[in-house]
């Protein structure tokens, strides 16, 4: 179904005419910093009245009705109409995090409290904690959190986080009517005439865009709307999913191993997301229906690419070398090689190349970045780069790094070129909920009981992650300099803060 289609198709999709009892319960927490003004504010709560208060400035729990968008101006000002000031109150939280936990409500409610943060120009995010739920109409207000810029130009960047465990779900609605009444021919029509009222206000929103041009609601979320039934829910919970619908998700460590592995899980995401890398590839003719969801994206991915069987869909010369895949340490940086995958006219195969700075050594299983929140995931600290091309011109065997440049050197042809977030090194099937957890537990206490033959390995393992050629007998014989390049290396301020503990409890134990 072709996107333009999909976009009308919601409005059946976002039919909900829903009175649920209850309301919607906000809470709006203080500042990190001093606020003299706090107190103002509508709806004002403690930090410790809710453990939550450490990720949200404001908070909504419960269900969605009548008097919900009332509350939320109140919170966030009114739009302003650009003429003169803008009105202090809708200042007053710009930046923060809206947390939701609600279980839905009224879709039409829902879809003016969503049109209210995209007009207010409030800069107000949306975040899905941990073990919290943010289903049926909830999504739609989840869907217009963004981040808002004021220069030259007002620039808005939708900014919609989930956790590993958070449950943002969908599904197709149904009229609130009973299937054992018997109803008129008027309240029938009425009944009508209300879900025409909500298709166009669900049309209206799924039209718009943040100023790079991305859609409020992605198409792919649209097939998840359409496809499942009243009675059950689609939950975005999967690699995939956050993906192909374009959130970010925070709260886990980029914890990987630097193998070979590891750069066939990058190659076969962006395979999979389809988003033009591999231009000259099969596209989505390789899958049975252009919107498939993550898992069944997966599923096809697995069946006509098994592990070393690609083959079959090549011509029998690229059957014994096309399928290579490579990874090496290059002056510090990690480049991996995932070749062979086939295409259309006028090549064969392409070649999938990762390269990840400042990423050593070799094999090891190491956090390269601790994502705690949705500003670590801004395209600006992406590190994960990409780049597709055809075989290189000058054949012969070539390194994972010398592929890369060969690549660049030989300026040809390519489909393309892209940086991506984390969470593309992770597998495509894969359940959020079972990304790396941070590790918060303090090195202190972590090494407190280590004997001082620990303290000193776990010290110098990281000088040896870092790329430090040893000089002494002892750090030689355990890990060897084959991989080294420095004798002063690039440490993060996390790893010197560690060093520099490690040492002072060797002084406290005499080591």
């Amino acid at each position: 179904m072709s996107c333009h289609k999909m976009r009308h198709h919601l409005a059946a999709v976002l039919l909900v005419i829903a009175a649920p009892v209850g309301a919607a319960e906000f809470k709006v927490f203080p500042p990190a910093w001093d606020d003299p003004g706090f107190i103002a504010l509508p709806f004002a709560a403690q930090r410790d009245s809710d453990p939550r208060s450490a990720e949200c400035r404001i908070l909504m729990t419960g269900q969605i009705k009548g008097d919900d968008l009332a509350k939320l101006q109140q919170i966030t000002g009114m739009p302003w109409n650009g003429e003169g000031d803008a009105p202090a109150e809708s200042h007053a939280l710009e930046g923060a995090t809206l947390c939701l936990d609600s279980p839905g409500g009224s879709i039409e409610v829902a879809l003016k409290m969503a049109q209210h943060l995209l007009d207010s120009r409030s800069g107000i995010a949306t975040k899905v904690l941990q073990n919290d739920l943010c289903v049926s109409a909830c999504s739609a207000i989840f869907m217009a959190g963004s981040t808002f810029f004021e220069g030259e130009s007002y620039e808005t960047t939708l900014t919609r986080e989930l956790q590993p465990g958070a449950r943002l779900g969908v599904h197709a609605p149904s009229l609130q009517l009973s299937k054992s009444g018997s109803y008129s021919g008027e309240q029938i029509s009425k009944s009508f005439n209300l879900a025409l009222m909500a298709a166009r206000q669900a049309f209206d929103f799924s039209n718009q865009t943040d100023s790079a041009g991305t859609p409020i609601i992605a198409p792919y979320v649209f097939a998840r709307f359409l496809e499942t039934p009243p009675e059950d829910m689609y939950f975005f919970d999967t690699v995939g999913d956050a993906l192909l619908g374009g959130f970010d998700v925070s709260g886990y460590d980029a914890r990987v191993r630097l193998d070979e592995t590891l750069a066939r899980t990058i190659c076969d995401n962006v395979f999979m997301l389809d988003q033009g890398m591999f231009s000259w590839a099969l596209g989505p003719t390789w899958k049975s229906g252009e919107l498939l969801s993550a898992k069944e994206t997966a599923q096809e991915f697995r069946r006509m690419f098994p592990d070393k069987g690609r083959g079959r869909w090549l011509a029998p010369v690229f059957e014994d070398s096309a399928f290579v895949d490579q990874a090496e340490i290059h002056n510090g940086h990690f480049y991996g090689r995932a070749a062979g995958y086939p295409t259309g006219y006028p090549y064969d195969v392409l070649d999938c190349m990762v390269r990840i700075e400042h990423a050593q050594p070799l094999g090891a299983f190491k956090v390269l970045q601790s994502l705690e929140r949705s500003n670590d995931n801004d395209p600006i600290f992406w590190d994960i780069e990409v780049r597709v091309s055809p075989p290189p011109l000058s054949g012969g065997e070539q390194t994972p790094s010398e592929a890369w440049e060969t690549a660049i050197a030989e300026d040809r042809i390519s489909a393309g070129y892209s940086k991506y977030s984390w969470l593309i090194a992770y597998p495509f099937e894969m359940a959020l909920a079972d990304l790396p957890q941070p590790d918060t537990a303090p090195v202190a206490q972590q090494d407190a009981a280590l004997s001082c033959d620990a303290l000193w390995h776990r010290r110098n393992q990281l000088f040896y992650e870092n790329g430090y050629c040893f000089g002494g007998t002892r750090g030689i014989a355990t890990f060897g300099n084959d991989n080294c390049y420095t004798k002063e290396p690039d440490l993060s301020p996390a790893e010197a803060d560690e060093i520099a503990r490690i040492k002072q409890m060797e002084r406290d134990q005499a080591c």
